[in-house]
């Protein structure tokens, strides 16, 4: 119903012992460097370290890649008992737009995406200078990331569909398949 947060992804590793890709192959996570004050790469960027606050256990958790998002799946039934698996491209979609036909499950309106989802919006736009004019000219009151169910689920009952961070999806969207 949710994005995986720190806490669930914090389970994971304390039962494994798993360490992340980026953690394991020293590549580099994504953070916000408070020095400079823009995003920046690096090794000490990683699922546990982001560089922005406020960022708990409710938040969603980021700086991991497919292959440990598949590893979460395949634990998870050991503690839940039911199957789990990243959805393909097409039932992710299905499931965003639950049953709606617009753009958005929310309507064609992408100023009323701030009602529902943490997206690149005015607060976004007024910190960083420099990204492009086209995001959502009103506020959902997030920078970075919001905790996760923060907004309405959508009509089948699924939080952050439209925004918060990127989801993994089972295989590739091809627009000429």
């Amino acid at each position: 119903r949710t994005e995986v947060t720190n806490l669930e992804y914090g389970a994971f590793v304390a039962d494994t012992n798993y360490i992340a890709d980026v953690e394991r192959d020293g590549k580099a996570g994504t953070g916000w460097n408070q020095q400079s004050q823009k995003l920046d790469s690096g090794p000490q960027y990683n699922w546990q370290n982001r560089g922005w606050t406020p960022y708990d256990d409710s938040h969603p958790v980021v700086n991991v890649t497919w292959n440990d998002a598949q590893r979460f799946c395949n634990w998870l039934p050991q503690k839940e008992k039911a199957r789990y698996r990243l959805p393909t491209e097409a039932e992710w979609e299905y499931a965003c737009r639950a049953g709606t036909e617009t753009l958005y499950w929310s309507g064609d309106d992408p100023s009323k995406l701030t009602q529902i989802a943490n997206v690149g919006d005015a607060a976004a736009q007024e910190r960083f200078a420099g990204l492009r004019s086209s995001l959502v000219k009103t506020s959902d009151g997030f920078i970075f990331t919001a905790p996760v169910g923060s907004f309405l689920a959508n009509p089948w009952g699924l939080y952050d569909m439209h925004g918060n961070v990127a989801e993994f999806v089972a295989d590739i969207y091809n627009a000429n398949a």
